[in-house]
């Protein structure tokens, strides 16, 4: 469970506290470990672009009033379908494999480190799954919010943590064939 330490509001399911509502400096607690959070302050874009560099070392930048994550040779993103990236998350969680996780209303985004790039065999199968692999230079839109209602859409199911090394790409991909979907495939 996360918490926003003095804002007097926690998630539930391991999601950051509200930060539109209660305003206030507060620390978020993620897994036992705490780093300050004066929400007060991130008010506009740049300030959660500064925010996710500075606190998560994620190389995010604004993009069309957005924080944005580019996708690179050093991060990307698994878009997985609600009902996969559930069962996803849980077996990662079972072999002590966490990263960060994005939920958005039908699809959930995993952040990975590339580790190797799944050949045009393998690109077919996951497209036909509906498991997408944005490719370099694209992005994805982060939230401007720790809390679960975010302008953009999408909240953390489990945040960023700086000095957390990235799962590989392989792992995600490989748990998210090995699940299945429950729907048959």
């Amino acid at each position: 469970m996360a918490r926003i330490k003095g804002s007097g509001r926690a998630a539930e399911g391991g999601r950051a506290g509200n930060t539109e509502s209660p305003g206030g400096p507060g620390t978020l607690e993620k897994e036992g470990k705490e780093f300050a959070v004066n929400v007060e302050k991130l008010r506009i874009v740049d300030d959660w672009v500064a925010f996710y560099q500075h606190e998560f070392g994620l190389p995010v930048i604004e993009r069309g009033g957005f924080a944005m994550l580019p996708i690179t040779g050093r991060v990307c993103v698994v878009h997985l379908p609600t009902a996969r990236a559930e069962k996803v998350r849980n077996a990662l969680e079972q072999h002590g494999s966490r990263g960060p996780m994005l939920a958005r209303q039908i699809r959930w985004s995993f952040l990975a480190e590339p580790d190797s790039r799944p050949g045009t065999q393998v690109l077919e199968v996951l497209n036909r799954l509906d498991i997408g692999l944005p490719a370099i230079g694209s992005a994805v839109m982060l939230p401007t919010g720790l809390g679960r209602w975010t302008r953009e859409g999408c909240f953390w199911v489990n945040p960023p943590s700086r000095g957390d090394a990235l799962p590989p790409l392989s792992v995600i991909l490989t748990t998210a064939l090995a699940v299945g979907a429950g729907g048959g495939d």
